[in-house]
């Protein structure tokens, strides 16, 4: 139930009654699409995926195809160590807009804000397992996201991951750009990979 006053709109909302002022309902409307104001990504079903696809030769030394390829054989280890996290559908989305400058910390409260967190490292390599078993090729063709995405790494730090078309970065998907930061650290031109569990 709504009422509405000169100045102020009241909402029941779960039996509860809230008293809002025009200001208040505008700041929490805008705040609402901004969370609805991203980019989608691939929809990723670990369970489904064809494990077996991704496995390689044990080798001396890796090419940057077969150093993705080791990165999902991880994942899927690490998988199958927490069923309950991981072996579930999600989708990988990011904001819509860039803001000029992020810190690890703001990265990570923005990622819980538009979904459930900022992906780490194992979801980012289900979503490339996912890709490739969709056919996609990670690997050769250019990135068609506008920014870095930014996600958790294996050392707990963020990390950027693909490329920025706005930047003419032209990396693959797959591309890793691991540096170390501390929280302090500011990250430009990059957005959060956020995950949402469906």
């Amino acid at each position: 139930m709504i009422k509405v006053d000169v100045n102020e709109i009241t909402v029941t909302v779960k039996g509860r009654e809230v008293t809002l002022s025009e200001k208040e309902l505008v700041s929490i409307l805008e705040e609402h699409f901004k969370i609805l104001n991203v980019v989608k990504g691939v929809e990723v079903n670990p369970i489904l995926i064809d494990e077996p696809t991704f496995e390689i030769e044990k080798k001396d030394f890796y090419s940057h195809k077969e150093s993705i390829m080791q990165v999902i054989q991880k994942a899927f280890i690490e998988m199958k160590k927490d069923l309950r996290r991981y072996a579930r559908p999600f989708e990988i989305v990011t904001p819509a807009e860039l803001e000029s400058v992020y810190t690890e910390e703001k990265m990570v409260a923005l990622a819980e804000k538009y979904g459930d967190h900022i992906a780490d490292w194992v979801e980012q390599a289900l979503e490339w397992a996912q890709r490739i078993a969709n056919g996609e090729d990670i690997f050769n063709k250019s990135d068609d996201s506008k920014w870095f995405r930014a996600i958790s790494w294996q050392d707990g730090h963020v990390c950027l991951v693909g490329g920025a078309n706005e930047l003419n970065n032209h990396d693959s998907v797959a591309s890793i750009h691991e540096f170390n930061v501390n929280s302090s650290y500011q990250i430009y031109n990059a957005v959060p990979a956020v995950v949402r569990y469906k």
